[in-house]
């Protein structure tokens, strides 16, 4: 009798662990074969998002708003004239215009996902030096550059792509500047290569 309450008290033990490692062997199982909304576009997976899709290139995830084939309008623009000049490496610096507050969105969008390689700098406008998100910043407008470095600039306004002496700006509205803000950092990244 004292040995059935012994292995009772070891049944019970034993018994949870077991459920824990097979939930635990479950999980691993399921999440690898969970079916995620997955594109490819490419050769390159794209994750669907709430908002949007991460995909990896170079071994970093990279976020976006777009699919890239809602971005195909974009080749033999002016954008991708841009981005052909920034990858073959015509600039030493390309100053990203943060002064206007309402497309800082697209800014956010080109610097998260490729700030990393020391190209792009926040800047701002002469007119808003003294705002506070400015202060610390390079002061910079197109005039005012050397010939190795551009102003990018994004504004809320009638669409609109500009490309010359070393400075573009690219207007429309917000969904517009997202576009071309992700366009940007997947032709940079090489998403549009076959």
């Amino acid at each position: 009798m004292r040995r059935r309450k012994e292995k009772r008290k070891l049944f019970v033990p034993l018994f949870i662990i077991g459920i824990m490692v097979l939930s635990m062997f479950g999980v691993v199982i399921g999440g690898l074969s969970q079916d995620e909304n997955v594109e490819k576009y490419n050769g390159i997976s794209f994750v669907e998002l709430g908002n949007g899709y991460k995909f990896n290139v170079g071994g970093l995830d990279h976020n976006v708003y777009s699919f890239p084939q809602e971005l195909e309008r974009f080749e033999g623009s002016s954008v991708e004239g841009l981005v052909n000049d920034l990858v073959v490496g015509k600039y030493a610096k390309v100053y990203l215009d943060i002064s206007n507050g309402e497309s800082l969105g697209a800014v956010n969008q080109v610097y998260t996902n490729l700030g990393g390689s020391g190209l792009f700098v926040p800047s701002c406008t002469e007119e808003f030096a003294e705002e506070e998100r400015c202060k610390e910043l390079p002061i910079n407008s197109c005039e005012e550059l050397e010939e190795n470095n551009l102003f990018f600039s994004f504004e809320i306004g009638e669409n609109l792509e500009s490309y010359e002496n070393n400075c573009f700006e690219v207007n429309g509205n917000l969904n517009h500047l997202i576009n071309v803000a992700d366009y940007v950092v997947m032709k940079s990244l090489g998403v549009f290569n076959e």
